[in-house]
């Protein structure tokens, strides 16, 4: 998964637009607010990049966080497991 937030600035489509219909200007000034318009995508590819943005930030059904530990062994349970002893 991406970072859980990241859908907050990308999912406002100038943040992070998933295409673009027109080259990027190459002169600071000189583009017009119609350029720009005509610049970023339409509204299904921007749909379709909000959506896909979405899925990816959220948490999954099956997430396990790094700090938890993975090791389930009888040593383990009984805490004299080399791996109980390593920092997360």
């Amino acid at each position: 998964h991406i970072l859980f937030l990241q859908y907050d600035f990308g999912g406002w489509m100038p943040n992070t637009p998933i295409s673009l219909q027109l080259p990027p200007p190459t002169t600071k000034g000189q583009t017009t607010e119609a350029t720009m318009l005509n610049t970023l995508p339409d509204v299904n590819a921007t749909v379709q990049g909000m959506a896909t943005l979405w899925l990816l930030s959220q948490q999954s059904t099956d997430f396990v966080s790094v700090k938890t530990k993975l090791c389930v062994c009888s040593t383990c349970l009984t805490g004299k497991c080399w791996l109980s002893n390593v920092p997360f």
